[in-house]
């Protein structure tokens, strides 16, 4: 493992434990096994070195979310069902990474996530976004929202979701999955 990678693992750690606010790059650098002045010399200041961390996450789970999704869609059965596919496998990943999610979820959370980071997420997934734009044309599922929100609110849900699974609060069960799930479908079906 590369050292950008050490430091980028050693920051989702410390603030998975610590929150982003009360990070320390000396602990960082020791974790990674290097000197605070490398850290910033390969990421300049904290900010940049957090939303590294933040693109390092996203662009994990973009490569699992890389599958082949129909060409067309015939029913809005048939979207919720894909749609259902999609969420299950961003829950795993956080589920697998349970310091992802908790760090996803302060990075989130924090005045760092701006429209550079929500630009960056939505875009880095054309598969999906053809996906997304098919359903809207044939539905309207976007009628009263914006489609960039939509995406990053199942996101968001999805983080904030498995971040209570991992803190003990909520149960790690399918009935449990199952209603989150349903809230994003019922999200979406009131905004239509």
């Amino acid at each position: 493992m590369d050292i950008k990678t050490k430091i980028l693992d050693a920051t989702i750690d410390e603030c998975a434990d610590k929150s982003i606010y009360k990070i320390s790059t000396i602990s960082i650098a020791e974790n990674a096994g290097c000197s605070e002045a490398n850290v910033f010399k390969i990421y300049k200041n904290k900010a940049n070195l957090l939303y590294e961390s933040f693109i390092y996450i996203d662009k994990k789970l973009i490569k699992i979310l890389d599958f082949d999704l129909p060409e067309d869609i015939d029913s809005i059965d048939e979207f919720k069902a894909n749609l259902k596919k999609i969420w299950e496998i961003i829950i795993r990943f956080f589920y697998d990474n349970p310091k992802y999610a908790i760090f996803c979820h302060y990075f989130r959370n924090s005045k760092l996530y701006d429209s550079k980071v929500m630009e960056f997420e939505f875009t880095a997934n054309p598969k999906l976004n053809r996906y997304f734009a098919i359903a809207n044309e044939k539905f309207s599922i976007y009628k009263n929202i914006n489609k960039t929100h939509y995406w990053l609110a199942c996101l968001d849900f999805s983080i904030s979701y498995i971040k209570r699974i991992v803190e003990g609060l909520i149960p790690a069960d399918s009935s449990t999955s199952e209603l989150a799930f349903n809230i994003i479908i019922d999200f979406l079906s009131d905004n239509k």
